[in-house]
């Protein structure tokens, strides 16, 4: 399984801290290991001045390019996850909707299309074990991978 993960702005490094480590670690404890996980992250600059000036979070602009993709690559994705998206679950062109997830906590005024970065903005790591079912449930298939054999990921990850 191959994940492409844009960090949240301002997060440190291509993958940031806060959400896209527990995700791939669920995602890993759910595989029962690494051997068949590719984590790539997205090197673009996660900055506050982008997301003031912009007004959407620049990670959710690099998921959106997907709308430029051609129609054969796209078919190869097996699921968006969203974390915190300010534009809360509208239709990315190109991709199923039965593919999108999106999680948005409730008092997180960037679900809003507000600019308020508060806790319920910055735990979406909470959601790890969700976003990683979610992304395993569309991809297992392809992976030889069912329900039966996945196991539940402990240690708080979701």
């Amino acid at each position: 399984m191959s994940v492409i993960f844009a960090r949240g702005t301002a997060e440190p490094g291509n993958v940031g801290i806060l959400t896209g480590p527990p995700f791939f670690a669920a995602i890993a404890e759910y595989l029962n290991g690494t051997n068949q996980l590719a984590i790539q992250g997205v090197d673009y600059p996660a900055d506050i001045t982008g997301f003031l000036e912009g007004g959407s979070p620049i990670g959710v602009a690099v998921m959106c390019a997907a709308a430029a993709l051609p129609a054969n690559t796209t078919a190869k994705i097996s699921s968006v996850v969203l974390f915190g998206d300010p534009k809360n679950g509208t239709a990315i062109q190109g991709i199923a909707a039965d593919k999108v997830l999106t999680i948005c906590h409730t008092g997180d005024d960037i679900c809003k299309g507000g600019d308020d970065i508060s806790l319920s903005h910055l735990n979406y790591s909470l959601d790890a074990g969700t976003a990683a079912m979610f992304a395993l449930g569309s991809a297992g298939a392809k992976l030889g991978i069912t329900s039966q054999k996945m196991r539940p990921a402990g240690g708080g990850l979701g």
